[in-house]
């Protein structure tokens, strides 16, 4: 093999003004161009600042006339982005046209500034009509241009998107092709504008369009989601909080009788009791904006739910106390409440618990989702029920507590002031009779007391029938029951 010759060659010393200088001029060229163009210009920083300093002295009629430029374009459009001028304007049909004033044809930056404050706003941005027309005009006219950017996936759902019912057909893709809610954000190209109004109304309506379709009372995990503060908080409208739209939802698709207990626990989540005083926190907030109907409706949910409780409590004693009497008289109590429930009689109720009975529903159940009840400091521990049955207030107890029905109740009656949550027993039996006495005199029949020994359902029934209500035997007694009351009193 042959040896290469060898290369001789020299270096001079680096000398940096010859060598170097030539590159502190290119760097210094840059940062003068830099100074010229885009954000950082003189140019742009002039226009911007004069845009800010209208909309500061409430002249922002003026800024029309002074977008004159391109970079007065950039400037107007990075202006509706920021919050000096959303706290103080919204976006108006003469300043979107302002826009085209120097070139017919806006750039893509400003289209892409644009986009920025359509999904950022959106329905909040003023004229979202104009920036609406605006946004379809300029994708429409640059889309063959914008296939290969990253704005392609967004320009081929443009005219669904760009619109006013764009969250709703998000929501409604996701759910018809069986997406997460956040892989079709991804899909359709905004999953950079996640941390907007627009994403929000998507998780809105992905959250209610499920709703309005899973069957009443299906377990679903919406209803997990719903039960967020940071999902029911979050604005729905001008006016109302998503939860306001949960709300109106879960009650009007539920049955006037019988509402799923998960669906009821939501509405409490949410919403709490509404049976409170109309001046508290959570009906103010909450239930002043549903109407009569809807409202009704959830305190006879409420009603039955009371009962339930009662019943449970009851049940409870029964099997701890070992008490032979109590748990053979249960079955027929509990009959005889749910009939007048199932006869569409109970418009009202209210539960009052002693504190051991408290101590069991707080360990069976949330907080959140009880209804609101009174505690009554009983030595015997006893608990109570109110119901008002056809326009006649009845009072209903464990233990040895006896049956009270009223033909009417005293004016300020503590029964049905829920401001008073802590009771004695008096105040719910002999101390309301001496009140309904002092004030109704011979007006009203009197307070019927009963003890719930043989017979107490033929004397409740007639006790009833007395005040003009009529109770079908067969409605609130067991078939055996049923039996001997007829052989015993016949069918009058």
């Amino acid at each position: 093999m042959s040896k290469l010759p060898d290369i001789q060659f020299s270096l001079p010393e680096w000398d940096y003004k010859r060598d170097f200088s030539f590159y502190d001029e290119v760097t210094e060229s840059l940062v003068k161009m830099s100074r010229e163009i885009g954000f950082k210009s003189n140019a742009f920083k002039e226009s911007y600042q004069n845009l800010v300093s209208k909309v500061e002295e409430g002249r922002v009629s003026d800024i029309p006339s002074n977008i004159i430029t391109p970079v007065d374009v950039r400037a107007l459009t990075t202006l509706f982005l920021d919050d000096v001028f959303y706290e103080n304007h919204r976006v108006t049909s003469e300043l979107i046209n302002a826009l085209h004033q120097p070139r017919p044809v806006l750039s893509q930056l400003v289209v892409q500034q644009l986009l920025q404050l359509f999904f950022k706003r959106f329905d909040q941005v003023g004229d979202c009509d104009a920036l609406i027309y605006c946004l379809n005009t300029e994708l429409k006219r640059n889309a063959s241009k914008l296939t290969k950017s990253s704005l392609a996936k967004l320009v081929k759902n443009r005219e669904k998107l760009i619109s006013h019912d764009g969250p709703a057909w998000v929501a409604k893709t996701a759910i018809k092709k069986q997406y997460d809610l956040d892989v079709l954000i991804n899909k359709i190209g905004l999953s950079s504008y996640s941390n907007s109004r627009f994403y929000s109304l998507c998780q809105n309506h992905y959250y209610l369009e499920q709703l309005r379709i899973i069957e009443p009372g299906e377990k679903h995990f919406i209803l997990q989601e719903i039960i967020k503060p940071t999902v029911y908080e979050s604005p729905y409208n001008q006016r109302d909080m998503l939860g306001h739209e949960i709300l109106r939802i879960l009650i009007d698709r539920s049955p006037k009788e019988g509402v799923d207990e998960q669906w009821q626990a939501v509405i409490l989540t949410i919403a709490g009791d509404p049976r409170v005083p109309k001046s508290s926190q959570n009906y103010s907030r909450w239930w002043i904006a549903l109407n009569a109907k809807q409202i009704q409706k959830v305190k006879g949910w409420l009603s039955r739910f009371d009962l339930l409780l009662f019943l449970k409590v009851l049940e409870s004693y029964g099997e701890m106390s070992e008490d032979e009497s109590i748990n053979r008289m249960f079955p027929a109590r509990k009959k005889f409440m749910e009939g007048l429930f199932d006869l569409g009689l109970v418009e009202e109720s209210r539960l009052f618990v002693n504190h051991r009975t408290e101590h069991y529903l707080k360990e069976n159940y949330k907080k959140s989702e009880l209804p609101v009840y009174a505690n009554i400091n009983d030595h015997s521990n006893r608990s109570m029920i109110y119901l008002k049955v056809s326009g006649k207030h009845m009072i209903e107890g464990t233990h040895n507590f006896k049956f009270w029905l009223y033909d009417d109740l005293p004016n300020n009656n503590k029964l049905q002031n829920y401001d008073q949550i802590e009771f004695v027993p008096e105040e719910i039996t002999t101390e309301l009779k001496k009140v309904f006495i002092r004030q109704y005199r011979d007006t009203r029949k009197p307070p019927v007391s009963i003890s719930h020994v043989i017979g107490w359902q033929h004397k409740v029934i007639e006790a009833f029938k007395k005040l003009g209500v009529y109770i079908d035997p067969e409605k609130v007694l067991s078939t055996e029951d049923y039996i001997n009351y007829k052989r015993r009193y016949g069918m009058n």
